[in-house]
């Protein structure tokens, strides 16, 4: 697991990591992932967006929350 440069882009209020599931199986089963690439975004620990397998209109919405 390590940081990844869209956390560098906005460091001032997000972190973001980017997890190999084939690597941290317990990761995929905690997370509930079930399709790769899948991101999660959190806020004050609870789940507020998912979406998995990307496509623009999905890049999108996470986009969206993340504003």
């Amino acid at each position: 697991m390590y940081r990844s440069s869209a956390a560098e882009k906005h460091a001032h209020n997000t972190d973001a990591y980017k997890v190999d599931i084939d690597k941290y199986p317990t990761a995929k089963a905690y997370f509930k992932i079930e399709a790769a690439p899948t991101v999660v975004v959190f806020q004050d620990g609870e789940e507020i967006a998912k979406e998995e397998g990307m496509d623009e209109e999905k890049a999108k919405k996470i986009a969206a929350v993340l504003v």
